[in-house]
């Protein structure tokens, strides 16, 4: 409870307060009695009364504007990824985030009087006061809090027809909520240029099933799409703000917030040191995984030129080395290496990474890309949770040294999200999910030369809101990329890596003040490290751009088209993963706006794939209904 109480600062009336006091010394009043309210405890515990008066006395105090920090959860980030175990959780969470279990034992509910079926989805959720919930407090969906989920027609654990559903480990992030500017003026987050929550949902619909709500990261559906923004060949980022009032929040505008990083030829590409880590164990054997893996690095290859190299590690039962670094003009050796590629055995994983960043130091040159590209299905071996938190540390400590590692996921059915985004995160790399042929072109083709060479490392991004002008701002997805604001000038703080030519895309739905004439709406930064390889290495730069009236459009329908594009794949997402600000919105919603933006953008297949995503998904929410 007072951790509650800390992370949403509660301003309590007399009245609440009175009600806090009798509820811990007498027990919740029964549901529906004249004595019930908004927040209701467990009975007393047995506490004596001076243990009562004091904890009543800080529980006042804190429901004041002075509360602290919310304490550092005390499990490692191995027990995390390595063992996903179901949650339990009581409604405080399911609002607010994780209780610790003496708080769990004092809380029991709390009713923060949205009414969700009678308001507008838009309409923030309130604290007891009428306050908006402040940044702290992170909104849960009670369905998706076990990080095992499950693929059905439901996107939950209930399998269709009967049939045994396929194990899926993804890790519930939260849902961002609205922000108070009053409370909080900052917005501060990590970038992030992935796609494989993305491309795993239409993997799900494509094979006749909603996605899992825990497998939904919004930032990752929105910068699946390009967005349109001007490209530069002379400065590593420009910043593009644009917005417009909201199509899917009355009230509302819609403001996007976007980096375009600087595009590189792929002939002015610097060589690289490429190791292949692949996974070549039994999981790997399904669903024709390590065939896909294979035709993905002949993409790759075939995009490879004089003064690249290429190693193979492979794990199963064990690690081998089955080719060391090979220069490209020995490209048939390379292929041969590839083809001979066969699976078997258990997943050590952890010989497998170790093996790998071997072979890249042996190899390192400063002046290349030197890269780990591991391809698995995420199903792993670590060792001990010891182990496993070591190895963790030794990708950071490789990452700071110039050796970076992105992930590729394969398959479906006992595959593991959590770690694939852990170890790209740990490893300054891109992580990435392929579902067939024509992602493995996307990836390994299209956006190699992205993939592949860095522009800017440690990328932060802080948006500082000016509450004259904004009344309260949410930040939609980013949940596991949010950065301290605080920490934003902190050069030590881990943030993401950005390759050549890629964008990055943050959607904000702000709430205006209408009695402002405020032109300014606020500052946007951002914080980069240049990467090893560049003549200025390591050195620290910072941009930024003034967020003004001038910047929003006066009508949806009158923003550019990858705009609009962008704002569906959100909405999309949000719908998907059972967003508390997207309950009354369907797919089936969303339907006639994809289609429109698909026919603008005559030839993109992206655009006009995402509107067939929309009709399946609503189909499946029909059939589910």
């Amino acid at each position: 409870m007072k951790r509650y109480l800390q992370k949403n600062r509660f301003e309590l009336d007399a009245h609440e307060k009175e009600h806090i006091w009798n509820a811990v010394r007498n027990g919740a009043p029964e549901p529906g009695s004249s004595a019930s309210g908004r927040i209701s405890f467990r009975p007393a515990l047995g506490l004596s009364t001076v243990t009562v008066a004091l904890l009543a006395a800080g529980l006042w105090w804190l429901a004041g504007p002075r509360g602290g920090p919310a304490p550092e959860p005390t499990t490692t980030l191995a027990d995390n990824i390595l063992r996903p175990e179901p949650e339990k959780v009581t409604e405080v969470e399911i609002a607010m985030g994780p209780l610790s279990v003496a708080e769990r034992e004092i809380s029991e509910e709390v009713d923060l009087g949205w009414e969700q079926d009678a308001v507008s989805k838009r309409a923030e959720p309130f604290s007891p006061s009428g306050n908006s919930i402040t940044k702290g407090g992170i909104l849960r969906d009670p369905v998706s809090q076990d990080r095992v989920t499950a693929g059905s027609v439901t996107g939950g654990t209930t399998p269709p027809n009967g049939q045994p559903a396929e194990l899926m480990y993804f890790d519930h992030t939260g849902v961002n909520p609205f922000v108070a500017t009053e409370d909080d003026s900052l917005s501060t987050f990590a970038v992030d240029v992935d796609n494989a929550s993305y491309t795993i949902a239409r993997r799900y619909l494509t094979d006749g099933n909603l996605p899992p709500e825990d497998a939904i990261r919004v930032e990752e559906f929105v910068n699946a799409f390009a967005a349109g923004y001007e490209r530069s060949t002379d400065q590593e980022f420009g910043i593009h703000l644009d917005g417009a009032p909201s199509r899917f929040g009355r009230g509302y505008h819609l403001v996007r917030v976007g980096l375009q990083g600087m595009d590189i030829a792929a002939e002015d590409r610097k060589p690289a040191n490429l190791v292949f880590l692949i996974d070549v164990s039994g999981s790997m054997s399904g669903g024709n995984r390590l065939g896909l893996v294979k035709r993905s690095l002949h993409v790759l290859l075939d995009e490879l030129r004089e003064g690249d190299r290429v190693g193979i590690i492979v794990y199963g039962d064990y690690a081998d080395t089955r080719l060391p670094l090979t220069g490209i003009d020995h490209r048939e050796r390379i292929r041969e290496a590839i083809d001979a590629l066969d699976t078997g055995g258990s997943t050590n994983a952890y010989d497998g990474l170790r093996m790998a960043f071997g072979m890249a130091r042996e190899g390192y040159e400063a002046t290349k890309i030197n890269r780990i590209i591991l391809c698995s299905d995420g199903v792993a071996n670590m060792g001990s949770s010891t182990e496993a938190e070591e190895m963790l540390k030794q990708i950071r400590q490789a990452s700071d040294e110039g050796i970076t590692l992105s992930a590729i996921g394969f398959g479906m059915g006992n595959y593991n999200d959590v770690l694939m985004e852990k170890l790209a995160d740990q490893g300054d790399g891109n992580y990435y999910y392929v579902d067939g042929p024509e992602e493995a072109e996307r990836v390994f083709r299209e956006n190699l030369t992205g993939l592949m060479q860095t522009i800017a490392r440690q990328v932060k991004v802080q948006v500082a809101f000016k509450g004259q002008a904004v009344q309260r701002w949410r930040l939609l997805g980013y949940e596991n990329r949010d950065v301290a604001d605080r920490d934003f000038r902190n050069d030590d703080v881990d943030a993401g890596e950005v390759g050549a030519g890629h964008q990055v895309t943050a959607l904000y739905e702000l709430k205006l003040a209408t009695e402002s004439s405020d032109v300014s709406l606020g500052v946007v930064r951002t914080r980069y490290e240049l990467p090893h390889h560049h003549p200025q290495a390591g050195q620290v730069r910072e941009i930024s751009r003034a967020l003004t009236r001038a910047d929003l459009m006066p009508a949806f329908d009158q923003t550019p088209p990858r705009y609009r594009l962008q704002a569906v794949a959100a909405e999309f997402a949000e719908i998907l993963r059972g967003s508390y600000w997207a309950k009354e919105s369907t797919c089936a919603d969303l339907v006639p706006v994809a289609d429109a933006v698909a026919a603008e953008l005559v030839g993109d297949e992206q655009a006009a794939e995402l509107a067939r995503l929309i009709r399946l998904a609503a189909d499946l929410e029909a059939r589910r209904d």
